[in-house]
């Protein structure tokens, strides 16, 4: 009967799982390493994209900074165009073509890539607006004259000759609304020279400033007086004078902003970046028809692994099923192989015909033991009984017989323990 084995120790159960784990490492490691590249290559496609959508982004809101309408873009558009290798097109809230970089007319997508708009623009694409998301670009009813510009930018110069002359090196910067302002300056030390140097005169607003500030103060202060708050003074640089916490009027503040700018800035536009010609940029997606194909292609992998797997281990383990029924049932094993499997059923069949010889030595020994033993038993027997009837008489004679059959009978067993000792390795010489 052949001897059942636990599945979890079978062979063909340990090989099936050791291929397993290969296969399903080796796809894992395949799969990550095809997804870091891929995703690689697509995140550096991405990048150079969402570049030239920002540079395109960025130019367009500043353009609507500075002009009130978008009439005049088509250039600005084109020349965008020529350095990024997009075709951008600019449409009204209401998809009417503002402006378009290239010829005939293209069917935009449903999504726009942005909406361009100066006064609520997003601080991740445009740091500088800050919280307010204000671009800092749109400066309204501040932007200076030219007589203004000529009168503080003259300030400006001799502010910084003076200060150099003390060894405080400043650059001149002009600001959005055309304001000369002073950079590279140590405050304190700055402070220290200020009304040596001009630079509370240079700090004055000008007229146009004036009115200004007017203006954006009262239209503060009427939300503030709406929301029950009190009366705030603005300064030039658009922070409330004489309160330390400027949180409860900074959204009184940037409403007030924006109702002061819109007449100045252009209104909102949808921003349309494509492809050369006007082609959809591609997109980086994974589809259920790529999923499925992916899926599929794993699981037939996985199904071949184990599927040849078996089938070796199969192979391999018959013929020690074989060799296993052959051992059990006292037969010899079938040698159809030349590999390591035929060599062990070589050497049990060897081992089992030496142990069948070594079997036929053994009865052949206990016969001749038995031989042996039966002589002086028999002589021991026949002389007994034969004194017994009478036949023979209890003299010194037959004690002698006796003693020399017996002493016969004790070398036999004495010859038989010394080769007991010797097939147990415990015979001394």
């Amino acid at each position: 009967m052949a001897r059942s084995f636990p599945r979890r120790r079978s062979l063909v159960v340990r090989l099936t799982a050791v291929s397993l784990l290969i296969a399903l490492a080796s796809i894992a490691a395949t799969a990550w390493l095809a997804v870091q590249t891929t995703t690689r290559a697509i995140q550096q496609e991405q990048g150079q994209a969402l570049s030239g959508d920002a540079t395109i982004y960025t130019e367009l809101l500043g353009f609507a900074a500075v002009n009130h309408t978008w009439d005049q873009v088509g250039p600005r558009l084109r020349t965008l165009s020529e350095q990024t290798g997009r075709r951008i097109v600019l449409t009204t809230v209401d998809r009417r073509v503002l402006g378009d970089s290239g010829g005939a007319p293209v069917t935009l997508p449903v999504k726009a890539t942005a909406s361009v708009d100066p006064l609520h623009v997003d601080p991740v694409l445009l740091p500088e607006a800050g919280t307010s998301g204000i671009d800092p670009r749109a400066a309204g009813p501040f932007k200076l004259p030219p007589s203004e510009r000529e009168e503080l930018t003259a300030l400006a110069t001799r502010a910084t000759a003076c200060l150099a002359a003390v060894g405080l090196p400043s650059q001149v910067r002009d600001s959005p609304s055309g304001r000369p302002q002073l950079t590279g300056l140590d405050p304190l030390s700055a402070r220290y020279f200020a009304s040596k140097c001009g630079l509370y005169e240079l700090a004055e607003p000008t007229r146009t400033e004036e009115a200004a500030l007017l203006g954006l103060n009262d239209a503060v202060n009427r939300c503030l007086q709406g929301q029950g708050g009190e009366p705030v003074k603005l300064g030039l640089d658009l922070e409330v004078l004489g309160v330390p916490d400027q949180r409860p009027t900074q959204g009184c503040l940037d409403s007030a902003r924006r109702e002061q700018l819109t007449p100045y800035v252009a209104p909102p536009a949808l921003l349309f970046t494509l492809g050369p010609g006007g082609s959809q940029l591609p997109t980086f997606t994974l589809s259920r028809e790529n999923l499925a194909r992916i899926l599929a292609v794993t699981g037939g992998v996985l199904v071949l692994a184990v599927a040849l797997t078996v089938l070796v281990a199969t192979r391999l383990s018959r013929p020690l099923r074989a060799l296993t029924e052959a051992a059990e049932q006292d037969r010899p094993a079938p040698v159809k192989t030349r590999d390591e499997v035929g060599y062990l059923a070589a050497a049990f069949n060897d081992l089992t015909a030496r142990r069948e010889r070594i079997e036929e030595q053994r009865k052949a020994m206990v016969s001749d033991i038995a031989h042996e033993l039966r002589n002086p038993l028999n002589v021991i027997r026949g002389r007994l009984e034969a004194a017994e009837d009478g036949h023979l008489p209890f003299d010194r004679a037959l004690t002698a017989s006796l003693l020399e059959e017996t002493v016969l009978l004790q070398h036999i067993v004495d010859d038989l323990q010394d080769l007991a000792a010797a097939d147990a390795g415990q015979l001394r010489l």
